[in-house]
């Protein structure tokens, strides 16, 4: 019993409402912004972001958000795999100091995005 109570309380704790994603995306973006070094650490909160900004996306598409907001978090979720990518295989310096600020405009849209969202969800 005590077990089956953990495993829920545990499980409650990772499902999040999609009223909580734009808050959640916007929380994300921001802490990931800060980032000056990439370390694993930092990989694994971008792919949490993305799995979350695509999770916005199918909740904006699910409440019949008239707008391109479904498109554009959808768009950002690939966008952010993609500098994931290009951060990890970046050469040298300059690349990489590219590919972060690149990544860093991509997570600005989230974050001045974000509250238009959560308005499309609160009034869908």
């Amino acid at each position: 019993m005590i077990t089956c109570l953990a495993a829920f309380t545990i499980g409650a704790g990772l499902v999040t409402g999609p009223a909580a994603l734009p808050q959640e995306v916007m929380e994300d973006a921001r802490a990931l912004v800060q980032v000056q070094t990439p370390n694993d650490a930092f990989y694994t909160a971008l792919a949490d972001f993305t799995i979350d900004a695509e999770a916005l996306s199918e909740a904006l598409r699910a409440a019949g958000a008239t707008e391109d907001l479904p498109c554009i978090f959808h768009g950002i979720a690939e966008d952010a795999r993609a500098r994931a990518a290009d951060l990890r295989g970046a050469q040298n310096q300059e690349a990489q100091t590219r590919a972060m600020n690149a990544l860093r405009a991509l997570l600005d849209d989230a974050i001045l995005l974000a509250p238009f969202a959560a308005e499309e969800l609160m009034d869908p």
